[in-house]
């Protein structure tokens, strides 16, 4: 906790410092001050649990398969990147994603626990051959449950485990045709991603930047709840693995 004191002269502000409070369980605690804090959880708790969607399905989040196959929740969460964006293709790593929801109502506390983090989305203009370099690299640890692992939407890929780290795609499909590895693609990901998290550097080093948004992964699936009210996402073979 900190305290701030702020200068004024002549109605001007003309300088402040801060110091650090530390709180202890010896400090004698202050009823006012309790009662506004227990206020203001109360607003967050009634705000978390409004239902802003439905699902129709259990929606899997679970960690063995957000990072080694495909998940229809990742699928959703995928999907309303590119809603979001308007990108052709998205990738979104498995380790973001944290939790599963129940079939159901969706309330806004159950997307905070699937989507914790405090990533952004962003749009980036990548080569086929950046993204086929990034599917690549998401399936580099596999059969270990890695959250670098991609879950996608605007395409699908098939990688061959039995094949040695770094040569297991064997296709990548975009609109049902192989991928281009010179056109230029919009994608759709998150600034983890971007920044080289999980070692993904292909996507820091060898993209142009072409959307930053201040949504956070949740506020984009929280919108697409939103949008669509119901959704009913399912296995589309978005993954295919070849020798599991």
């Amino acid at each position: 906790m900190n305290q701030i004191n702020i200068q004024f002269l002549n109605g001007q502000m003309i300088g402040l410092n801060f110091a650090h409070i530390f709180m202890t369980d010896n400090l004698e605690e202050d009823p006012a001050v309790a009662n506004l804090i227990q206020h203001y959880s109360d607003q967050i708790d009634d705000k978390m649990k409004e239902v802003v969607g439905h699902t129709l399905t259990d929606l899997d989040g679970e960690r063995q398969t957000v990072r080694l196959k495909e998940s229809n929740l990742a699928n959703a969460i995928a999907d309303s990147l590119i809603e979001l964006t308007g990108a052709d293709i998205a990738l979104q790593n498995g380790g973001g994603v944290r939790a599963s929801i129940a079939k159901g109502d969706v309330t806004l506390e159950d997307i905070y626990a699937v989507l914790p983090f405090d990533n952004t989305v962003v749009m980036v203009e990548a080569s086929g051959q950046t993204i086929w370099d990034a599917l690549e690299h998401g399936v580099s640890s596999y059969p270990e449950a890695a959250g670098g692992f991609l879950q996608v939407s605007g395409l699908q890929y098939t990688f061959d485990a039995a094949k040695p780290s770094g040569s297991r795609i064997v296709e990548v499909l975009v609109d049902g045709q192989p991928i281009d590895k010179t056109k230029k693609y919009k994608v759709a990901t998150n600034d983890f991603l971007t920044g080289g998290g999980d070692k993904f550097d292909m996507l820091k080093n060898e993209t142009t930047q072409l959307l930053k948004t201040k949504h956070f992964l949740r506020d984009a699936f929280t919108e697409y709840l939103e949008n669509h009210n119901t959704i009913n996402p399912q296995l589309e073979k978005r993954i295919q693995i070849l020798n599991p």
